[in-house]
């Protein structure tokens, strides 16, 4: 029997069928649709980017051709206009509640959504996907930088609380270009600590 997100995913993205596109995939957490290289995917996987107990579900939809994978959020931001329409922290990756309410809603939004900005790019014209793929490349820079500030301000913060001044000014001073303001003070106060001691 199919799960409800399933379901959804069937009821929602049931325009694809329009386009030519079939279900190869479907389970709990996958649904995949295919029309010749082009695999279309719509997922509700455990936050990655969430560090919590609860580890929240999110939903999000990638285009996969060619070897390549762009998600929804690159191909809209690829778009000037698109990127302008759809603010990006309201868009294509919603952490949602196990409900049924939500799941539902989530997969409603993703599917009016990649039916007004990614449908172009589903059924074949190259030129949306050539343009994605600087964005893609420029997101995946920024989140490395995202994933090594995360992990260098994990250990600064560590060296700072056991008074290790001098190792947390380093690791913060690493990362300098994106701390925060507060970050910047934490900085500031661990390089004095550091050069008193």
């Amino acid at each position: 029997m199919p799960s409800w997100f399933e379901h959804c995913v069937a009821a929602e993205f049931a325009f694809l069928g329009q386009h030519g596109f079939e279900r190869i995939t479907s389970t709990a957490r996958l649904v995949e649709y295919r029309r010749g290289d082009v695999v279309a995917q719509v997922l509700f996987q455990p936050a990655l980017s969430m560090v919590s107990t609860s580890m929240p579900l999110e939903l999000s939809f990638a285009i996969r051709t060619a070897g390549e994978m762009y998600p929804l959020w690159a191909i809209i931001q690829s778009d000037a206009k698109a990127a302008k329409e759809v603010e990006a922290s309201r868009f294509l990756k919603f952490s949602v509640p196990r409900s049924n309410d939500q799941i539902a809603k989530g997969v409603a939004h993703i599917a009016g959504y990649v039916g007004t900005y990614a449908l172009g790019a589903l059924t074949g014209s190259p030129d949306i996907l050539a343009g994605v793929e600087s964005s893609s490349e420029k997101r995946l820079a920024q989140f490395a930088v995202g994933t090594r500030y995360n992990s260098t301000k994990a250990k600064a913060f560590s060296a700072f609380k056991a008074g290790r001044y001098g190792e947390a000014a380093m690791l913060l001073e690493d990362v300098k270009a994106v701390l925060s303001p507060a970050e910047l003070k934490r900085l500031a106060i661990a390089k004095a600590r550091a050069q008193s001691s």
